[in-house]
């Protein structure tokens, strides 16, 4: 159900994995100030598939990925 409700959202132009079982979409630090409305979008999409298990926003997956990179290129 998970990889069907990421590729549902991908069709949609919004990105999403799964992480220990879990459904995240990150989102940007610029859209963190939005994030009930986002929450509200992603919930219709994924009630319109049926998907009723765990998801989760996450405003910083971004900027952890990003200083990641920073890392490994040191």
């Amino acid at each position: 159900m998970i990889d069907k409700a990421i590729l549902y959202l991908k069709e949609n132009g919004i990105e999403s994995f799964e992480r220990m079982g879990i459904l995240v979409i990150p989102v940007s630090s610029e859209d963190a100030k939005r994030l009930d409305y986002i929450a509200k979008d992603i919930k219709r999409l994924l009630e319109k598939i049926g998907y009723d298990k765990s998801w989760s926003l996450d405003p910083y997956y971004y900027e952890r990925h990003k200083s990641l990179e920073g890392e490994m290129y040191k």
